[in-house]
């Protein structure tokens, strides 16, 4: 190629590039402006080198002045400044006239088209608004009535309920449901202050207190955010719930989002509480029944009916699960009627009472039992191996004989038959257990024997 050839293409490259990075890099009309005068220059520059394709070259800072939306009078000094460069390249005044009037037309063209684009542009926005506030506002409707069918749903599962511990856990999960919310927490009432028994939700990275004074649970509090709600019992400070960061399912792939408390779910939570504190009553009074029934009111331990029954029928589950049979350990307290006769029978109560305590708390295993029997008589059901169900009742006998008993020390004697082994029901086992008893008595007392001892 010709020389002059070869500098029009290097030219035409550079300029080309420069054109383009400046466009590209430039933010604001100030920028776009100096672009736009040294765009004029290099094409008065070279005229005779670069020819239309600068006019091209030309149109990337006029696009870029229009999207930043010119003003008339932005327009009229671009018009003017195409007017000045016209005649600095030698173009007769009528035609530079033309073209800087077409080129004024040209920008109020572009320039009202940009503006309809941009009323187009918001008028979508809006209704893209309009659009998710609708979206936003259908879904509280419908989340208010999903509260309303989980909370016929939740008061129905109370009648379910049977332990206490479970109605603490079932008003957590339902407060947790009802508003889909982050975590809820519920304390109780305890030595004065409100403790933390319970959380459910995502609380992660959250610093959760452990415990509020008295003074936080006397009135109620709502925000956007958060809901504490006192509950009460008997006209007694019981509880606090804390509710945080309600949330409505926005479409049918889960997505959530955040929307504030209102008034009305105060409302609905109470509705609920009143029901959960209602069934509260009712168990505690099936407890107190049940206690009344099971247990012996002296000794506070279950009582011969409940361990002929329900507790047998556990413990011969457990041995067909284990396949091992279970020790059956009758004690009786040594000379237990002279307590009586020596001290009266206020005495005699004190003395089954504190024996009663001393056992239970010696048979720290939760698969162990222990009643009272009859009388000075009582019964326990051990597992483990023969030498662990000796070890215990050892244990039992030991410290009783060891406990500081204000009248006169006391001690026990017992004996032990296997179920399954010395027998085939609780009658053939407890008459081996007490042959077992009365051997253990004759032998000196305060002593424990196995059956299988006795009967070799």
């Amino acid at each position: 190629l010709e020389t002059t050839n070869t500098k029009t293409m290097i030219i035409m490259a550079a300029f080309i590039l420069y054109a383009i990075t400046f466009s590209l890099l430039g933010s604001g009309k100030t920028m776009v402006y100096l672009e736009w005068v040294l765009v004029l220059i290099g094409i008065l520059l070279m005229k005779d080198i670069l020819g239309n394709m600068v006019f091209l070259i030309m149109m990337i800072p006029i696009v870029k002045i229009i999207s930043n939306k010119l003003n008339s009078i932005e327009n009229i000094m671009m018009s003017l400044s195409v007017f000045i460069f016209s005649n600095l390249m030698g173009i007769n005044l009528v035609i530079s006239i033309l073209i800087a009037a077409s080129f004024f037309l040209f920008l109020v063209v572009l320039n009202i088209n940009f503006m309809k684009m941009g009323i187009i542009e918001k008028e979508n926005n809006n209704l893209r608004k309009e659009n998710l506030d609708l979206i936003y506002e259908t879904s509280k409707k419908n989340n208010q009535v999903d509260i309303i069918s989980k909370l016929f749903y939740r008061k129905k599962r109370l009648e379910e309920i049977k332990k206490l511990r479970e109605i603490i856990e079932e008003i957590v999960e339902t407060s947790n449901q009802l508003y889909n919310s982050e975590y809820s927490i519920l304390y109780q009432f305890k030595n004065g202050q409100y403790v933390k028994v319970l959380v459910k939700g995502d609380y992660e990275g959250e610093d959760l207190p452990e415990m509020f004074s008295a003074d936080k649970g006397k009135n109620t509090s709502l925000t956007k955010k958060q809901m504490i709600i006192p509950i009460e019992y008997e006209k007694k400070a019981w509880g606090l719930l804390v509710i945080n960061g309600k949330k409505t399912q926005l479409t049918e792939d889960g997505r959530k989002a955040d929307i504030d408390f209102e008034s009305s779910d105060l409302e609905i939570i109470y509705l609920y509480l009143e029901s959960a504190l209602a069934r509260l009553k009712e168990v505690k009074l099936t407890e107190q029944l049940t206690e009344a029934a099971f247990y012996d009111r002296l000794t506070s331990v279950p009582n011969r009916a409940y361990l002929e029954k329900d507790l047998l029928n556990e413990k011969i589950e457990e041995m067909r699960e284990t396949k091992k049979p279970f020790g059956v350990f009758i004690i009786d307290i040594d000379s237990f009627k002279s307590f009586n006769d020596t001290f009266g029978h206020v005495v005699g109560d004190e003395v089954l009472q504190s024996f009663a305590k001393v056992a239970s708390e010696t048979l720290t295993d939760k698969k162990d039992i222990f009643g009272r029997w009859g009388g000075e008589e009582f019964l326990a059901y051990l597992t483990g191996t023969p030498q662990e169900i000796h070890r215990k009742a050892e244990m039992i006998r030991e410290n009783i004989q060891n406990f500081n008993f204000s009248h006169r020390q006391i001690t026990v004697s017992g004996g032990i038959a296997f179920f399954g082994k010395d027998g085939r029901t609780l009658k053939e086992v407890v008459e081996n257990a007490d042959k077992a008893l009365y051997y253990s008595k004759e032998a000196g007392k305060n002593k424990v024997t196995f059956y299988h001892m006795i009967n070799k």
